[in-house]
């Protein structure tokens, strides 16, 4: 069975990934899903060498009718309906979408064991069968913490400056691809707090979770 994973930064859900590769087999997939993707449309268009696949990495802040490609096929046109505008995609765009889309069904479908990182990725598997959508929380102590230790930041201002842009931009990223408002828990199956069991038995309890629905 496969997971869709999102979470601010240093709310536990990278490391609970990790722990479910080593622990039981499972696969990480975030930026590799818009690497394939964007790999497979300049292998059939010539034109799109030049072009960026974009991710929630970057910043999208600005003149989306710009953007080669916003997100995938099937999200983009429910955001604009959430929010009631209007958008034109060029055939260019439409066909780029359509590529992401495939290569993240494929994904799903023909491997096992997948974790989807972010990404929209839970909004996008939500009517999947056989996917699980997880939110990963805890409070910005532990969060801090986190940071802290993986990234062995020394200036707290540094770290602020960190936090604060990438949660800017998850949260930027979510809200404009689907339309609906971050972090809402009945977006997604389970909310789990890392920090309570830790990030072993967390992902134990997850390897339980899933043995519920199989």
């Amino acid at each position: 069975m496969n997971l869709t994973i999102s979470g601010l930064i240093g709310t536990g859900g990278e490391e609970v990934a990790m722990c479910l590769e080593q622990k039981y087999g499972y696969r990480r997939m975030g930026a590799e899903i818009v690497a394939k993707a964007a790999e497979q449309y300049r292998s059939v268009s010539k034109s799109a060498g030049k072009k960026i696949f974009y991710d929630e990495t970057m910043d999208i802040k600005g003149d989306l009718s710009n953007a080669t490609l916003q997100l995938y096929l099937d999200v983009m046109p429910e955001a604009l309906v959430n929010k009631g505008q209007s958008f034109h995609l060029s055939r260019e765009q439409t066909d780029m979408f359509e590529t992401l889309r495939k290569v993240t069904k494929d994904t799903f479908d023909t491997e096992d064991k997948i974790i989807f990182m972010g990404r929209c990725a839970g909004h996008i598997l939500r009517r999947e069968h056989g996917c699980i959508n997880l939110l990963t929380i805890d409070t910005p102590e532990n969060c801090r913490a986190r940071v802290i230790e993986a990234l062995d930041i020394q200036s707290d201002k540094e770290l602020k400056k960190l936090m604060r842009e990438t949660n800017a931009r998850r949260v930027n990223f979510y809200e404009t691809f689907t339309g609906f408002e971050w972090g809402q828990p009945e977006n997604f199956d389970y909310c789990i707090t890392p920090s309570i069991l830790g990030i072993e038995k967390t992902a134990d309890l997850i390897v339980e979770i899933i043995a519920q629905h199989a």
